[in-house]
């Protein structure tokens, strides 16, 4: 239910489709920590892979033809695949909140075989909770031997400030997000808007979406639904992430 809304100051941001390459976008000694068991011969589902940061970061530690990149931005996998013409890309055309309003609701998910490790870092912070069941269902058909899923944490105060530092940066406003945290989920649309507990979330053309998750109600529910799940920080990371073995 949407619970607050104020209308926002200034201009909304155009969405870079790239991610940019900086030291912040690489998050390859993340999957580092995460799979330490990792070789060259293993094969990686990046999931939201963008243009596939992932690997180039790797520095060949991931190798291109055991690389599958799944996204919804048809022009950041158009780049991928010319930098790195024998990894795996693939158009998956579900609507986004942000980055794919013209997609559709309830499509098939692409069509892979076995994947030894799935990560996918910074793309269920701004889907809704089904899509994120979902989605885990489907991994679970892709017999990995481990896979990575990063989330936001409502309590975890360092991460509210930047994502309200962020908001104020594009609109010059931001609505309070902090008292929040008595809530399992909570949605922020742009900087104005507030919906609590959806598990599914309407459909709203934003430019932004960040999604922030009780963990402690988080993992009850997976483990509801999954087994061997779990919830970890790691020390070098800024979200904790939805360990599925």
């Amino acid at each position: 239910m949407l619970v607050v809304s104020r209308t926002h100051v200034g201009l909304w941001p155009l969405i870079m489709s790239l991610h940019v390459r900086n030291m912040l976008s690489d998050k390859f000694h993340v999957f580092s920590q995460l799979f330490p068991e990792f070789t060259v011969h293993d094969t990686v589902l990046d999931f939201g892979g963008n243009r596939g940061n992932l690997l180039y970061f790797s520095n060949g530690v991931i190798q291109p033809l055991h690389y599958t990149s799944v996204d919804v931005d048809t022009d950041a996998l158009d780049v991928g695949k010319t930098e790195f013409p024998t990894a795996t890309w693939i158009h998956y055309n579900k609507f986004n909140w942000m980055y794919n309003h013209a997609g559709v609701h309830n499509p098939q998910f692409p069509d892979i075989t076995k994947i030894d490790y799935i990560w996918s870092y910074s793309v269920f912070t701004h889907t809704d909770y089904n899509d994120l069941l979902k989605t885990i269902e489907w991994f679970y058909t892709l017999g990995f031997k481990k896979c990575a899923i990063s989330v936001l944490d409502i309590n975890n105060t360092e991460v509210i400030t930047y994502f309200r530092n962020k908001r104020i940066e594009d609109y010059g406003s931001c609505i309070d997000v902090e008292p929040c945290g008595n809530n399992n989920i909570v949605y922020l649309g742009n900087n104005d808007q507030l919906f609590f507990n959806n598990t599914v979330l309407p459909t709203l053309n934003l430019q932004h979406l960040a999604t922030f998750y009780n963990l402690t109600w988080l993992e009850t529910q997976l483990k509801q639904q999954f087994k061997n799940v779990r919830i970890e920080y790691l020390t070098t990371s800024f979200s904790p992430f939805i360990i599925l073995n």
